[in-house]
């Protein structure tokens, strides 16, 4: 990533500073940083998790465009009940946050693949992908 952005906006320079998750962790709260990069994981299976949460640093106290508050929002309560208004609302709350103002700059989305035998039944997984459960599942 630190070859790519120099390459790609000359005149930048990064500096890697690689520390353990407790004390990126401490920096992070205490602003010891410019650019933090990290990983997350969304909590439940709903877009507002990613773009009201995501593992923004900060994002509730220091990210203040209104016209993101008000789509956050207008999702929670206006268009609630109305799926494709609030899908709407919250892709409009998303270019706000990442191509408007970039506070957030996703660089990566993982995923899983599996092969599953057919002979194996109820096998779940979780709304991320990321996750099996196994509690209902037995071979047929």
């Amino acid at each position: 990533m630190q070859s790519q952005l120099q390459k790609n906006l000359p005149g930048l320079k990064v500096k890697v500073r690689s520390i353990p998750l407790k004390a990126r962790l401490a920096a992070t709260r205490n602003y010891d940083f410019q650019v933090v990069y990290g990983t997350w994981q969304p909590d439940y299976a709903d877009p507002v998790n990613f773009i009201a949460d995501g593992g923004q640093y900060h994002l509730n106290t220091d990210y203040t465009n209104k016209q993101f508050l008000d789509d956050l929002e207008k999702a929670k309560t206006t268009y609630a009940s109305d799926p494709k208004k609030r899908f709407e609302t919250l892709v409009d709350a998303e270019t706000q946050l990442i191509k408007k103002d970039a506070y957030s700059a996703p660089v990566y989305q993982g995923a899983m693949t599996y092969l599953l035998n057919s002979k194996v039944k109820d096998l779940n997984i979780s709304p991320y992908g990321t996750v099996l459960l196994y509690r209902d599942t037995y071979i047929k």
